[in-house]
């Protein structure tokens, strides 16, 4: 689906809301992918994910 950007700044003005800091339990991930299974990697517009490095792969699970 293409994306505009009215719909950019509500994800952008969303996880800001979501976000609290770098001392939380979780992080936010704006369109990134999460993984569900093996064949599955959805890219929602906002995940929450437990706090840690997703550097070499993507979160698992959502929190």
């Amino acid at each position: 689906m293409p994306r505009d950007g009215r719909g950019d700044d509500f994800v952008d003005r969303f996880a800001e809301c979501l976000g609290s800091g770098p001392s939380a339990s979780y992080m936010v991930r704006v369109q990134n992918p999460i993984v569900l299974d093996e064949r599955s990697e959805p890219q929602p517009d906002i995940t929450l994910v437990k706090r840690a490095n997703h550097a070499d792969r993507h979160p698992l699970t959502s929190c």
